[in-house]
């Protein structure tokens, strides 16, 4: 059942109303009281569920938590029995969470929801990255989200010497805890022997990943499937493993994007002659990175990702890129061999592989200004909800404590 846009319009006049924000503060002290702590995780994409999932997991060992799953319309989830459990289990319809009282609403992606109730509305990261384009300061400086969870200090600092400085009033909070998603990575939950059983490919080669993100100066935008070709021609002696940013899949789904649609064309007409090559469109990448000997990437986030295994990396730097925070991009050329055109490129690879020492300062630096809490990210996103408990935004009493607790965690570990 839909709600029409005629009674959300009444709906609506019925919040902001006199009357709307008396029963909304009884409506907030009796469930700051009483019954379960209600969490619902809005999800619109693959790699958004993937992010929610490890805190959604620590979640289920609460007896005193309440979760539900929302999909955004036009959402599009991973036809896996991994989400179909989880669904099955926690899903519930765009009326009933709408009209439901939830005291944290937590979204992976911008989107566009609407709630009859107060909740405390909380943005959970779905990639590792700040400084790269804009991207992180336009999630961080949205006023839906009153509450952040961040990864780390240094992004804390990022956002305040952004233009207005963020997070400085306390009207909104930021914890830093971390990038669950990569728990996994640390917490050693993935066989390499597995995956690249399950991918039909030797386990006695090493294995390189290629990563490309969605835009025209990715991998695949400048290059198309010639990377791949160059590897299989030139290095046959490797599997290779071709993935995607989910926004590259997107666009191709929505049949927008014609020379996208030839580079995969063309990746799975070289996947049918070439035994030892895989393109692979799950949106959930941690698996790969895990099998994967060396990474092959450009801006996208997931090479910071793949510091947590401090294996080495080649870096795409393409001149016609530009990183929104200089340092960042040199953060990247010390953590990795860069390379700018495809000239000796399996060379490269075979001398990264042989010393994989090369770059591990500046692997460890980007590890230790993204990603410093991995391994226990997921569990620090749930011990700052239980501590801040059932608050319903900014207007409750417990704001005061939320203040409290973020001002503690920056800068030092918890307490």
């Amino acid at each position: 059942m839909e709600i029409s846009k005629r009674f959300v319009k009444r709906l609506k006049g019925l919040r902001d109303s006199r009357i709307g924000a008396l029963l909304r503060r009884i409506d907030d002290a009796l469930y700051e009281r009483i019954g379960p702590l209600r969490i619902l995780f809005v999800l619109s994409t693959p790699n958004g569920f993937y992010s929610a999932l490890p805190v959604i997991e620590a979640l289920k060992q609460e007896p005193a938590v309440q979760i539900g799953l929302l999909m955004t319309v036009g959402g599009r989830m991973p036809p896996t029995a991994e989400f179909n459990a989880v669904w099955k289990k926690y899903g519930v319809s765009r009326v009933w969470a709408s009209l439901s009282k939830w005291h944290y609403v937590i979204y992976p992606h911008l989107c566009d929801k609407w709630f009859l109730r107060d909740s405390t509305h909380t943005f959970l990261n779905h990639g590792t990255g700040f400084g790269i384009e804009t991207d992180s300061i336009k999630r961080a400086a949205s006023p839906q989200f009153r509450l952040y969870f961040g990864f780390s200090e240094a992004e804390l600092s990022y956002l305040r010497n952004a233009a207005p400085p963020l997070f400085a009033d306390g009207s909104r909070l930021f914890f830093p805890v971390g990038f669950p998603k990569g728990d996994a990575l640390i917490q050693g939950r993935f066989s390499r022997e597995q995956t690249l059983s399950n991918l039909g490919l030797p386990t006695n080669r090493k294995t390189i990943l290629i990563s490309s993100h969605w835009c025209p100066q990715s991998l695949l935008g400048a290059w198309g499937a010639e990377v791949a070709h160059r590897l299989l021609r030139e290095a046959s002696e490797y599997n290779v493993i071709q993935i995607a940013h989910e926004g590259f899949w997107i666009r191709i789904h929505a049949e927008d994007s014609p020379t996208q649609s030839l580079a995969l064309e063309e990746l799975e007409s070289l996947q049918r002659r070439h035994p030892h090559f895989r393109v692979l469109q799950d949106e959930n990448e941690m698996p790969y990175l895990n099998a994967a000997d060396l990474l092959m990437a450009d801006h996208s986030s997931i090479l910071i990702e793949f510091t947590l295994l401090d294996r080495p990396i080649l870096f795409f730097d393409n001149p016609q890129f530009s990183f929104f925070d200089p340092q960042v991009h040199q953060m990247y050329r010390e953590g990795a061999d860069s390379f700018t055109d495809l000239e000796g490129l399996a060379e490269k690879c075979r001398h990264a592989l042989g010393h994989p020492e090369r770059h591990r300062i500046g692997r460890l630096r980007l590890k230790k200004a993204f990603l410093p809490y991995a391994g226990e990210a997921a569990q620090r996103v749930v011990r700052v909800l239980l501590t801040l408990g059932r608050m319903c935004g900014p207007q409750s009493a417990r704001w005061a404590k939320a203040v409290e607790l973020s001002r503690c965690l920056q800068g030092r570990d918890w307490v």
